[in-house]
Protein backbone atom coordinates (compact mmCIF):
# COMPACT_ATOMS: atom_id res chain seq x y z
CA UNK A 1 0.00 0.00 0.00
CA UNK A 2 2.92 2.18 0.87
CA UNK A 3 4.50 2.01 -2.61
CA UNK A 4 1.21 2.31 -4.33
CA UNK A 5 0.67 5.95 -2.76
CA UNK A 6 4.52 6.85 -3.83
CA UNK A 7 3.53 5.84 -7.51
CA UNK A 8 0.08 8.07 -7.68
CA UNK A 9 2.07 10.57 -6.22
CA UNK A 10 4.85 10.50 -8.89
CA UNK A 11 1.39 10.15 -11.16
CA UNK A 12 0.71 13.92 -10.34
CA UNK A 13 4.26 15.05 -12.20
CA UNK A 14 3.53 13.22 -15.50
CA UNK A 15 0.30 13.44 -16.87
CA UNK A 16 0.63 12.68 -20.84
CA UNK A 17 2.56 10.20 -22.67
CA UNK A 18 4.93 13.68 -24.01
CA UNK A 19 5.34 14.88 -20.02
CA UNK A 20 8.88 14.56 -18.69
CA UNK A 21 9.54 14.87 -15.01
CA UNK A 22 11.59 14.41 -12.04
CA UNK A 23 10.72 12.00 -8.62
CA UNK A 24 13.56 12.56 -5.95
CA UNK A 25 12.40 9.51 -3.47
CA UNK A 26 14.55 11.21 -0.33
CA UNK A 27 14.27 7.89 2.17
CA UNK A 28 17.01 5.11 2.40
CA UNK A 29 14.38 2.50 2.04
CA UNK A 30 14.32 3.24 -1.98
CA UNK A 31 17.81 2.28 -2.09
CA UNK A 32 17.02 -1.66 -1.16
CA UNK A 33 16.84 -3.58 -4.43
CA UNK A 34 13.82 -5.37 -2.80
CA UNK A 35 11.69 -2.10 -2.41
CA UNK A 36 13.18 -0.88 -5.61
CA UNK A 37 11.76 -4.19 -7.56
CA UNK A 38 8.13 -3.22 -6.56
CA UNK A 39 8.55 0.22 -8.39
CA UNK A 40 6.88 0.76 -11.45
CA UNK A 41 8.97 -0.77 -14.68
CA UNK A 42 9.08 2.52 -16.27
CA UNK A 43 11.09 4.35 -13.52
CA UNK A 44 15.00 4.57 -13.83
CA UNK A 45 16.84 4.76 -11.04
CA UNK A 46 19.90 6.83 -11.87
CA UNK A 47 21.54 7.73 -8.62
CA UNK A 48 20.68 6.98 -5.31
CA UNK A 49 22.88 8.55 -2.55
CA UNK A 50 22.69 7.77 1.08
CA UNK A 51 21.17 10.18 3.34
CA UNK A 52 24.09 11.29 4.99
CA UNK A 53 25.44 12.81 1.93
CA UNK A 54 22.77 15.25 1.69
CA UNK A 55 23.23 16.77 5.31
CA UNK A 56 24.63 20.23 5.58
CA UNK A 57 28.42 20.41 6.16
CA UNK A 58 29.20 21.53 9.52
CA UNK A 59 32.37 23.56 10.62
Amino acid sequence: PGLQKVAQAAGRVIRTETDRGALFLLDDRFREPAVQALLPAWWAVERALPASALAAPTG
